[in-house]
């Protein structure tokens, strides 16, 4: 199983790849035939995929250079987001791609349907469970006047780590010492 792993980890980003190529060949004015419906949606499905990929990356870095981060909560919404968004967008591609009437020859067809199924099961066996296990609780507690943000960082022990709070959507980027022992937590 493990090797098995291995190889789709591999296999992933030239699939990757080779299905962005495929969608930049459906998105191309004037060359491509597919329907006007499934371009228009195969559009907005990549222009979200890289609306949220830029809010997601360009917050971090600004939220950095503050000193601050995004809470956990707002970390997975984003992770969701984005394999959602991979998802649809696999089988807009393929839909777009292989329904087009000027027919690409049968190796392109195989070498853009093969890439779908590696992308669909690389999100199914690796991307799902990863971001399962990176949901994170948290909790806004105060502590001597001063709100904070608990997040459990332990998988089967609970590991609790505390965050300058600094609103709803972000926390402080360095965790505070408090001086608690290992799986202490705050009442």
């Amino acid at each position: 199983m493990e090797h098995l792993l291995d190889a789709l980890l591999t296999a992933f980003i030239p699939a990757a790849a080779v299905l962005l190529a495929a969608a930049l060949y459906c998105l191309l004015p004037g060359r491509v035939t597919c329907k006007r419906k499934a371009r228009r949606a195969l559009g907005w499905v990549l222009a979200l995929f890289l609306a949220v990929s830029l809010l997601q990356l360009a917050g971090e870095v600004t939220l950095a250079m503050f000193g601050l981060a995004w809470r956990a909560w707002v970390r997975s919404l984003f992770a969701g987001a984005l394999g959602l968004l991979t998802f649809l967008g696999v089988f807009q591609i393929l839909g777009c791609y292989l329904e087009q009437r000027d027919t690409p020859r049968l190796a392109h067809q195989i070498v853009v349907g093969v890439s779908g199924l590696v992308v669909i099961a690389y999100l199914v066996t690796v991307g799902l469970p990863s971001w399962f296990l990176a949901i994170r609780p948290e909790r806004t507690v105060t502590w001597r006047d001063r709100m904070l943000v608990e997040e459990d960082q332990g998988f089967l022990d609970p590991d609790y780590i505390y965050y300058a709070w600094h609103g709803p959507l972000v926390r402080g980027l360095e965790p505070l010492e408090l001086g608690l022992e290992y799986g202490e937590r705050l009442p």
